[in-house]
């Protein structure tokens, strides 16, 4: 009988440590996947706001850079395709005439001009600790920061145009260009010059056709009046003509 009762111990004694071994491996996976889970929230602006040159601030405050960095949606404006809407934040601001950046002794008149992408813009940067805020600070010259996240040289030199067109005038034009250019204006485009957003355009114009056909096919078959403005389409039913009460 005592190896009977050897034989059922260690049983217990397997069947045990089985049980234990899938339990500690499902804590695992759980303790993964919450792992991956925290990971997954994070995305690469989220992951710059804690490099080394952003130790001097706080991580709310290194945060809300990146934050109001992403915050502006961009509309559509006349030959240079997009730019900023304007934005108010502690840390990034954006006027709403022109739709640039806010700099540090901001000038607009007899100033210099900076004009680039996401570099001259600021990204990553608090409004006074872009490029165009930096030469203020060191040249005590008025500024102003055209720069836009993505524009390319070819985008630069039509927005110039058209600021001089307004009567604008500077005292000096400053471009600072590299990847945009590199990226969107080189030799091996089949379309020279173009730009980051030119098949989103391309798309949206295709999309309007498409949906223009369809919108006055439903106005006539459905007696709707269509109003837009901007990306919203409204249908608008057209209030039906009762006859008058013959009572």
């Amino acid at each position: 009988m005592n190896w009977i009762k050897v034989f059922l111990i260690n049983i217990f004694i397997l069947t045990s440590l089985l049980i234990l071994c899938s339990l500690l491996l499902h804590a695992w996976d759980y303790f993964n996947k919450s792992e991956q889970h925290k990971e997954s929230n994070y995305d690469t602006n989220t992951i710059r706001a804690t490099y080394p040159n952003y130790s001097k601030y706080s991580h709310d405050e290194a945060m809300c850079i990146f934050e109001n960095y992403r915050a502006p949606k961009t509309s559509y404006q006349p030959f240079i395709e997009w730019r900023r809407n304007e934005h108010k934040s502690s840390c990034v601001n954006i006027e709403p005439q022109y739709k640039t950046r806010i700099s540090y002794h901001q000038q607009i008149n007899d100033s210099f001009w900076f004009l680039g992408g996401s570099t001259t813009w600021g990204t990553g940067a608090s409004d006074e600790e872009t490029i165009p805020s930096y030469f203020a600070k060191i040249s005590n010259q008025g500024v102003w920061n055209l720069g836009e996240t993505a524009f390319n040289s070819f985008q630069e030199l039509i927005q110039l145009q058209i600021l001089l067109v307004n009567g604008l005038t500077p005292s000096t034009v400053v471009f600072y260009d590299g990847i945009n250019d590199g990226l969107y204006c080189n030799t091996n485009n089949l379309a020279l010059p173009n730009h980051s957003r030119e098949d989103e355009y391309r798309i949206s114009i295709a999309e309007y056709r498409k949906n223009k056909d369809e919108l006055n096919r439903l106005k006539k078959e459905n007696n709707i009046q269509i109003s837009s403005d901007g990306n919203a389409i409204h249908y608008i039913k057209k209030p039906l003509k009762l006859p008058k009460n013959s009572d």
